[in-house]
């Protein structure tokens, strides 16, 4: 054999492979689009403590399912749907972090093959991939992928509801219009704001669509809305004044950059720079577009640009609801626009590098927050762990309430005390939050506790009573702890507002 024909089996010998693993690639790149979207949710599951609103959720299914629709009535701002499916959920996987997250990891990674398969009927197989691999990468979804609370749910069906829209107006099916009613139907006894979705698809529906098919699931859809008013009037203004606490500029500024790069990055500078990039290849790809490519952007584009125009405009007309979680039901037709522009056939190879480029950046930040503890929620396991179990009843008076009122999940035996408790110990830990870098972007509204501070700040600065000596002092990555005792007990006052008092009884 001659060294030529030696030189040329060597070198397909290599290159079989590599051509091997293409083709596995591009024929099962959906299914790894979704295996890496479950491990950046699942594999960090239980680094998170809970925060004040995951508290709230944990502690409102703790009991009855009775209890449960109780809370809703009188504890939460929304609709039943995901207290009901977790309570569910709990009774058979259990109460751990873990247990209760994988509810809201499953279904941010059930989400992924939705947005693959709108973005392939608008458009094309490649955006289909393309808006799989943003929604399986966004540090925004993969966040509340991992928290007990209603926002995964809410993501995963108006991805139900956008899917089916564009099903119905393509193909014009009755089942198509009804698994939009359905799923729109869901979306909205799972959060109100999913209207900001459900409107605009509707408006288009009767306008581009059969108008009997669209009315009939119009119909159906109002009358669910209309089931709800009664709660709606009974919640009224139990999260309004809490979100008004913040800059309105502030919210608004910030929804974008958390649309793009999530809830916190290392420098500021990331969001704009990765945003006008991002804006740059999006505004080129349309100059190459064709008409198809076109239309189908106008469809998602205009259906995410609508939806932000009616969460937007009552804010300046008094009803001023605006912040990122409530404008997540967004998400998906803004990527799946995103998708149709970068997968335009004439832009080659640079639409692939730019998604490559979002995704690459998605893992980064998602790797580098679970790894940063200033840049994550509290780990009150640690506080726990390091103040050790009492000998005696142990008073634990934590930071502000919407940072350490998740406390008392974490100490063994501990309760929240409220203000009418009569309080009496000698052995008392104050505790308070470390300052360290704010990685956070715009208003500090997600128990990510921005800067050492989170909504409404850390509380009063808080002294031991005379009587009490400290005894050991010392600090976690987020929480530095004093720990005094007095010779005898000490009647200590009750709780003040924005104060987080936790009783902990002896082991």
């Amino acid at each position: 054999m001659t060294r030529q024909a030696q030189q040329g089996i060597g070198t397909y010998a290599r290159a079989a492979p590599l051509s091997a693993a293409r083709e596995f690639a591009s024929a099962h790149a959906l299914a790894l689009i979704v295996a890496l979207a479950a491990v950046l949710r699942f594999a960090t599951l239980g680094v998170p403590a809970y925060w004040q609103d995951e508290w709230v959720t944990v502690t409102e299914t703790h009991g009855s399912f009775a209890a449960v629709l109780d809370s809703v009535h009188h504890a939460e701002g929304g609709p039943p749907l995901y207290l009901i499916l977790l309570w569910v959920w709990r009774k058979v996987l259990g109460d751990n972090e873990i247990a209760l997250r994988s509810l809201s990891a499953l279904l941010g990674t059930a989400t992924v093959p939705i947005a693959y398969a709108a973005a392939r009927e608008l458009a094309s197989r490649r955006a289909g991939l393309f808006a799989a691999a943003l929604a399986a990468t966004s540090p925004l979804l993969i966040w509340y992928s991992q928290e007990v609370r209603t926002y995964s749910l809410l993501v995963f069906l108006s991805a139900l509801s956008f899917l089916f829209f564009i099903y119905a107006l393509h193909r014009q099916e009755s089942r198509w219009f009804w698994g939009w009613a359905i799923s729109s139907g869901l979306a909205l006894t799972t959060h109100y704001f999913a209207l900001a979705l459900i409107v605009p698809e509707g408006v288009w529906l009767l306008l581009r669509a059969p108008r009997v098919k669209a009315l009939a699931a119009c119909a159906g859809i109002g009358a669910v809305g209309l089931s709800l008013l009664p709660l709606i009037d009974q919640q009224q203004g139990k999260v309004a004044g809490v979100i008004r606490l913040l800059d309105r500029g502030d919210r608004l500024l910030a929804i974008p950059q958390h649309f793009v790069v999530g809830l916190s990055v290392p420098w500021k500078v990331v969001p704009p720079l990765v945003g006008l990039a991002l804006i740059a290849a999006v505004a080129y790809a349309l100059t190459r577009a064709d008409p198809p490519s076109r239309r189908a952007f106008a469809v998602a584009g205009g259906v995410a640009m609508a939806g932000i125009l009616l969460s937007v405009v009552p804010a300046f007309l008094g009803a001023d609801y605006v912040i990122t979680r409530y404008v997540l039901e967004l998400w998906l037709p803004f990527a799946v626009a995103v998708a149709i522009a970068l997968a335009v056939r004439s832009m080659g190879g640079l639409g692939t590098t730019a998604v490559v480029a979002l995704c690459a950046i998605g893992v980064a930040l998602s790797t580098w927050n679970a790894a940063t503890p200033a840049a994550r929620r509290v780990n009150w396991d640690d506080v726990a762990q390091a103040l050790g179990t009492p000998r005696q009843e142990r008073v634990v008076v934590g930071p502000g309430l919407y940072v350490g009122v998740g406390l008392s999940l974490y100490l063994p035996d501990g309760h929240l005390a409220n203000s009418q408790e009569r309080i009496v110990s000698s052995d008392l830990a104050l505790l308070s939050m470390r300052p360290v870098p704010n990685y956070g972007i715009g208003p500090c509204f997600w128990g990510a506790v921005c800067g050492g501070k989170g909504l409404g700040g850390s509380g009063p600065p808080i002294k031991a009573p005379r009587q009490f000596k400290l005894v050991r002092q010392g600090s976690t990555p987020r929480v530095t702890y004093r720990i005094y005792r007095a010779p005898k007990p000490v009647r200590l006052p009750s709780p003040k507002p924005g104060q987080v008092v936790v009783v902990q009884e002896p082991d």
